[in-house]
């Protein structure tokens, strides 16, 4: 499989997640203003990026043909990034607050792991 299929799943991804931030961005600057709207759009960013990495790694590190391997492979690396990047950025700014920040990490978490793993077994079965 040639690297130029992968970056399809990737583009796509990127697309959800601006679209899902477009949706929430209301809502974000309802529940805190300026600071909720950055938070929202750095764990949008925080949440987005292991997907990519993801359908980076998938095509040059194949155990298998096991969708389930791939599928846990995202999962692991994004649950890591994630807890990862969410310390360094509670670190950086302490002063935001729960809603601020962490209710988005759960929300993108979530999205972009049900839309990672979607794309992902749609690609693999290709």
């Amino acid at each position: 499989m040639n690297q130029a299929e992968w970056l399809r799943p990737a583009a796509r991804l990127a697309l959800l997640t601006g679209l899902a931030c477009l949706l929430l961005a209301w809502p974000a600057w309802w529940l805190a203003g300026p600071a909720g709207l950055a938070g929202m759009t750095i764990a949008a960013l925080l949440c987005m990026v292991p997907g990519w990495l993801v359908f980076f790694l998938v095509p040059r590190y194949r155990v298998g043909n096991s969708q389930v391997s791939q599928v846990l492979l995202g999962t692991t690396l994004r649950m890591v990034f994630v807890v990862f990047g969410t310390l360094v950025v509670q670190n950086v700014r302490p002063g935001w607050q729960f809603r601020e920040f962490l209710v988005w990490v759960i929300v993108f978490y979530l999205a972009t792991l049900a839309a990672e793993t979607a794309l992902l077994m749609k690609l693999l079965k290709s």
